[in-house]
C-alpha cells in the first residue's frame, strides 16, 4: 500500500517536472512582418521600447499581458532576464521623456492573440502550451523567436 502511494506521487512529480520543462516562450508577430526570426537582443529591444520599428521601417506595436500574468513574469525572466518590475521602469520612463509610449496591455492569451492577427507589425508573447491547444484556424501569427 505505502509502496503504491509512493510510485503514484513520484509518478505525479515526474509528470509535473515534464511538463514544466515543456513550457517555452514564443515570440508572435502579425503576418505583415516580413522577418522570420530575429535574435534575443532584438526581442529585448522591442520589449524595452529602445527600439520602435521593423527593418522596413514600420512601426512595431509591442502588446503584453499583466505584469503579474505568469506568462508576462516568464517572458521577463527567461527571454529579456529581468523582472516585471525592471521592464515596467523602462516604459514608464520612455513615456516619461516622451520618447515613445507604453505597450498595449492585454488581460489575456486570447486577448494579445487577437491583437497580434489584427494589428500590423503587432509583436507579442505566448505560452507554446496555449498556442499548442489552439484550433489551426486561429493560428494567424507568426513566430519568430522561441525560448
Amino acid at each position: 500500500m505505502v509502496m503504491k502511494m509512493r510510485e503514484k506521487l513520484l509518478i505525479i512529480v515526474l509528470f509535473f517536472i515534464g511538463s514544466v520543462a515543456e513550457a517555452q516562450t514564443l515570440i508572435v508577430v502579425n503576418p505583415f512582418v516580413e522577418e522570420s526570426s530575429i535574435d534575443r537582443r532584438q526581442v529585448k529591444n522591442f520589449f524595452t521600447l529602445k527600439s520602435m520599428h521593423w527593418q522596413n521601417g514600420k512601426k512595431a506595436h509591442v502588446v503584453t499581458l499583466p505584469k503579474q500574468h505568469l506568462s508576462h513574469v516568464e517572458f521577463c525572466k527567461k527571454v529579456l532576464h529581468i523582472t516585471p518590475r525592471q521592464l515596467e521602469r523602462k516604459w514608464n520612463y520612455v513615456a516619461f521623456t516622451g520618447k515613445g509610449t507604453q505597450p498595449t496591455e492585454v488581460l489575456n492569451e486570447l486577448e494579445l492573440l487577437k491583437y497580434i492577427s489584427k494589428t500590423p507589425y503587432a509583436i507579442g508573447y505566448l505560452n507554446n502550451k496555449f498556442v499548442m491547444n489552439l484550433p489551426d484556424s486561429n493560428k494567424s501569427f507568426g513566430v519568430v523567436y522561441e525560448k
